[in-house]
């Protein structure tokens, strides 16, 4: 084989400067294609390292700054909300609620007004309410809340909802209620839950206002939520009278009708902030509003 002139053209094609180079190109050709795979790999876990990170401060984020909503109406106005948990918030007249749905619960400020909570069953979630110094937690019910300026109260229509005073967690500030049972905040105490009727307490969501039982000061306080123009009654010794009636919510004359019949009054002045009542003979003790 040695003596083969084709055998002895291979063995020297071996030792060439050509063979070797191309030796030494295909050993670098390797070593290079190696290191781009394994950048390659570093860089997929690089980013799936940091995609991972993203979410996970995205989730930080959510958890400690969870997203804010705030829902008004004008007055006269009522709305209804629905919530992404599946609660629906419905909104009488001139209310502010501020929401704020986190992972660990759903957190609503009823800055003022009265709001009517329906909420979607979550144990995982408690659902809260705060109110002028008054504090609700409940856990799939449906429930009324009022915070105006000398009345701070909760309703409850099904299910249970545990009712704290916000300044003072001892045990005689919190009370459980039941269905039909109101509970009310006065100088930061709370009442014993009583039972009220709820068709006058929710009369508002059909867009009446129920007097009945009130005495003038808190019936009018009621009927000037629903109108910029105020009733105003200028006779002192009837604010304590007590009067009843059912109302369309904003009928300012309808009002002012009934009050000038039943308490002997007449119209001394109107303008579009307010109509002024006054005496029109002698003063009539208490009455029965009816309404037209």
């Amino acid at each position: 084989m040695d003596d083969d002139p084709i055998w002895q053209a291979l063995e020297g094609l071996r030792g060439s400067a050509v063979v070797r180079e191309a030796r030494e190109y295909a050993a670098a050709e390797q070593i290079r294609l190696r290191r781009a795979a394994r950048w390659r790999h570093a860089a997929v876990n690089r980013w799936s390292l940091g995609g991972a990170l993203a979410a996970a401060a995205a989730v930080a984020v959510l958890v400690m700054h969870p997203s804010t909503e705030l829902y008004e109406t004008q007055v006269g106005q009522m709305r209804q909300v629905a919530l992404a948990d599946g609660s629906v918030v419905r909104m009488n007249t001139g209310t502010a609620v501020r929401v704020r749905l986190g992972w660990f619960g759903r957190e609503l400020d009823l800055v003022r007004g009265e709001a009517q909570f329906s909420v979607a069953h979550d144990a995982s979630k408690p659902f809260r309410v705060k109110a002028r110094g008054m504090s609700v937690t409940a856990l799939g019910t449906a429930f009324d809340v009022v915070a105006l300026p000398g009345r701070t109260a909760v309703t409850l229509m099904h299910g249970k909802v545990l009712v704290e005073a916000a300044d003072d967690r001892r045990e005689q500030d919190r009370q459980l209620t039941a269905p039909g049972e109101q509970v009310r905040l006065s100088g930061g105490s709370l009442s014993r839950p009583v039972r009220v009727r709820l068709d006058a307490a929710l009369a508002w969501q059909r867009r009446l206002v129920d007097l009945s039982g009130l005495t003038l000061f808190d019936a009018l306080a009621e009927v000037n939520r629903y109108s910029a123009t105020k009733i105003v009654v200028a006779e002192p010794e009837l604010q304590h009278a007590q009067i009843s009636g059912v109302f369309r919510a904003g009928d300012v004359d309808a009002v002012s009708a009934a009050l000038s019949t039943y308490f002997d009054l007449q119209v001394l002045r109107r303008d579009a902030s307010q109509v002024v009542l006054g005496r029109r003979s002698a003063a009539v003790p208490g009455g029965k509003l009816i309404a037209s």
